[in-house]
């Protein structure tokens, strides 16, 4: 295979090999131990400063040897970067089709079909921000339960850290997650519901040039159903 071959590898086969193994997010500041395995900077630091090990195989492991790892930082946010350009085309490639569908029929005038692009811009936009919006929240839980079966409190109150205080904090923060998408979903259907006007009540904001009088007015509001004698006069 070529060097310039192009390879497209899942990102889900790559994402636990830049995750974390103790927060379960993609590792910030990351740094190598001798035993060979990464973590966030933090994350380790803290592990060690209670465990004085390391978290994969249980080797003794002390703060002052710590390798920061500035090479596999750059790598990780190459594969962000992908991963987000990914999802875009994704988008785009879903839209696209409902375009080439929509084009298909012939009744279609062409002023319709600016208003559909238009539309289906915002709307591929919107969908793909809350799409991590969400995604981000179930990350955010599912690490959180993480922590607390690693042995890790500093963010959590858990009583003394026994299995039944921990399936308490489990099933509150499931809660929390069903309640925080739930909510978010509301907000925002009912925020389009408010805010989403008809074509008709949409103002155009021109500008009016009097050629003979040489005269402008400024500002004018014009709705798509008036017409120039109405909106001037």
């Amino acid at each position: 295979m070529g060097s310039k071959e192009r390879l497209l590898i899942p990102y889900d086969r790559i994402e636990d090999h830049i995750n974390c193994s103790i927060c379960l997010s993609v590792m910030r500041g990351a740094v190598l131990t001798p035993c060979g395995h990464r973590y966030c900077t933090k994350c380790i630091t803290e592990w060690v400063g209670r465990n004085h090990s390391c978290p994969c195989c249980n080797s003794a492991l002390q703060e002052s040897q710590f390798y920061s790892d500035v090479q596999f930082d750059s790598f990780a946010e190459t594969i962000l970067v992908e991963r987000d350009k990914a999802e875009q085309s994704y988008f785009d490639q879903m839209f696209n089709k409902a375009t080439e569908s929509s084009q298909d029929d012939n009744s279609l005038s062409t002023t319709s079909s600016q208003f559909e692009k238009i539309l289906k811009s915002h709307l591929k936009s919107t969908l793909l921000s809350h799409q991590r919006y969400f995604d981000k929240l179930r990350e955010d839980f599912q690490r959180k339960v993480h922590l607390l079966d690693s042995g890790i409190w500093s963010d959590l109150s858990v009583g003394d850290g026994t299995e039944s205080e921990k399936d308490i904090v489990k099933s509150t923060l499931k809660k929390n997650l069903e309640e925080s998408e739930r909510l978010a979903a509301e907000a925002y259907d009912r925020y389009l519901t408010e805010h989403m006007p008809a074509l008709e009540l949409l103002p155009v904001v021109v500008t009016v040039y009097i050629a003979g009088k040489d005269l402008r007015i400024p500002d004018v509001v014009i709705k798509p159903t008036d017409n120039s004698y109405q909106a001037i006069g």
